[in-house]
């Protein structure tokens, strides 16, 4: 299973209710993982250019997309990013066999 960090920006409706604290978003974000088949890592409200992060696994890149979609099918999402996590050793193993000759030379 890879894993996977999914950041997203509320619309304005929905970060109405986190703020006045009547909405466990991380009670949702869990069963919507899980839905999928995935499994939960983490939640956190983020300061910057996005409002939360979600940390899970899934044995498929289409079942984050699925997740995604809903999300901003529904008008809580206003942006989102999807970023997955990478072995740097499996990097370094490929590199080896990486034949390129770099231009002008």
């Amino acid at each position: 299973m890879a894993l996977y960090l999914m950041m997203g920006t509320y619309t304005n409706d929905t970060a109405a209710p986190l703020i006045k604290g009547n909405s466990d978003r991380k009670a949702a974000m869990i069963t919507m993982v899980e839905s999928v088949g995935g499994v939960f890592k983490d939640y956190h409200i983020t300061r910057g250019e996005y409002d939360f992060c979600i940390i899970a696994e899934f044995d498929a890149y289409e079942k984050v997309a699925a997740i995604v979609l809903n999300a901003r099918a529904s008008g809580a999402l206003k942006d989102s990013m999807i970023l997955e996590a990478i072995d740097i050793e499996m990097i370094r193993k490929y590199s080896e066999d990486v034949n390129y000759t770099p231009p002008n030379t």
